[in-house]
């Protein structure tokens, strides 16, 4: 028999003069073993409770990450549909500018079709990322872009009604030239009062026109602006460079 207090074992012949007690420590084996009964139901209590708190922790942690993996999810979703209507929106744009590049296979008339056209769709993209679930700082960044863009749209069209009435002066200072050799007196005298109406018609439309793509300048740096606060998406879904550079210096 060993004793569970001092872990002494004794000889045969202290066990007979002392059964009750350790010899060594004096310990009564029956307090030692409650004693050490008690002990370890704390020690395995201890360890139970220890255990449960620490699963606890483990269920909470696993729970926040998998919130915070959803909010991120769910971030990342508004922004891939924020990109896509500001793409969308850069597109328009980009089809309005290099319009004037199609010269005579366009007519004012489709050329200005062709603006309102972009103008609405641009309004259907507001919609669509003003409705985004959560909504982001991205989402206002890239409406403010649209709204400059439907400007830039606007102060094309702008610019291309002034050359419009421009060109229309033009034609008819020119046929007013050409009446002004009439052998017809009252066709002469016409022609004069009607040139110098069209040269008066051409000043307002180049004043117009100087006006309106000075306007125009300052309207692209602010849509290059606005695009730079859009934050998360990718570059490629704003507005070209070239385009800017063509919208800000169409006076030079």
């Amino acid at each position: 028999m060993q004793c569970l207090k001092c872990k002494y074992e004794p000889t045969m012949s202290e066990m007979q003069a002392s059964p009750d007690a350790c010899p060594k420590c004096g310990v009564i084996y029956s307090n030692a073993d409650a004693s050490v009964g008690r002990g370890s139901y704390r020690s395995k209590s201890g360890e139970r409770s220890r255990s449960a708190i620490s699963k606890i922790i483990v269920v909470i942690v696993l729970a926040g990450a998998a919130i915070g993996g959803w909010k991120f999810y769910q971030y990342r979703q508004v922004l891939a549909a924020v990109e896509e209507q500001v793409r969308l929106t850069s597109a328009y744009v980009t089809q309005i500018v290099t319009a004037l590049d199609e010269g005579g296979s366009i007519t004012f008339s489709e050329f200005f079709e062709k603006a309102n056209k972009g103008v609405a769709e641009i309004d259907a993209s507001m919609v669509q990322v003003s409705v985004l679930e959560p909504s982001a700082e991205a989402s206002a960044a890239a409406i403010v872009y649209m709204k400059k863009s439907q400007e830039v749209i606007r102060g094309t069209a702008r610019s291309m009604r002034s050359l419009l009435d421009l060109t229309t002066a033009k034609k008819r200072e020119d046929k007013a030239s050409d009446d002004r050799l009439s052998s017809n007196e009252y066709v002469r005298e016409r022609a004069s009062e009607s040139r110098l109406s069209a040269l008066d018609a051409q000043l307002k439309a180049l004043n117009d026109l100087k006006e309106s793509r000075t306007s125009l300048a300052v309207v692209a740096n602010e849509l290059r602006a606005a695009g730079s606060e859009i934050h998360g998406i990718s570059g490629s879904a704003l507005l070209s460079p070239p385009i800017y550079e063509r919208l800000t210096n169409f006076n030079k």
